[in-house]
């Protein structure tokens, strides 16, 4: 039998003749691809190859994405692990309000110390910000029920573009009039 759930499709059977909680990756995709993508900009940021031609143009879009948006859409997923909190771009806008003061702010920390304030320095807070910032939205979300817990839709994307690309094809392909 298969049973449901917000984030799987899978076999087994209901112990409790209830619906089957099953912790599964859906739910949490955004928390985990955020992280990542900041180990990609490192890789870029530190790679003696990248520094030239379109890879610099790369790597400057990463580091703008990495220090003006992630810090702030993890801290934003920690306080509003929920669904019915706020609405979408709400949370963008948020996201990039509260990067702007949580970076900066670090390096003023940062600045005080005996490290200063360097590229490495920089990089290795942020990184420390964005693992405790994930950690801590992980944490907030497994705590959410799983009916109200706020995800986004990256099957529900791929099934649309897929979809549309589809239809593009099949009217080049079987358009009439050609």
């Amino acid at each position: 039998m298969v049973y449901r759930d917000s984030d799987n499709v899978f076999e087994g059977r209901s112990t409790t003749g209830g619906s089957v909680q099953r912790f599964g990756f859906g739910a949490f995709a955004d928390l985990l691809l955020l992280p990542g993508m900041f180990l990609v900009t490192l890789f870029f940021v530190y790679s003696p190859d990248f520094d030239y031609g379109i890879f610099s143009v790369v790597r400057y879009a990463l580091g703008f994405f990495t220090v003006l948006f992630i810090p702030g859409y993890l801290f934003v997923a920690a306080i509003y692990p929920r669904r019915d909190g706020i609405g979408a771009a709400e949370r963008l806008l948020m996201a990039v309000l509260f990067s702007v003061v949580i970076v900066p702010l670090a390096c003023f920390f940062l600045n005080d110390t005996a490290w200063g304030i360097h590229l490495k320095t920089v990089l290795a807070v942020i990184a420390l910000l964005t693992g405790a910032l994930a950690l801590a939205a992980i944490a907030r979300r497994l705590a959410t029920p799983a009916a109200r817990r706020y995800t986004i839709g990256f099957d529900g994307l791929y099934a649309q573009a897929v979809s549309k690309l589809y239809d593009e094809l099949r009217e080049k392909v079987f358009d009439p009039e050609l």
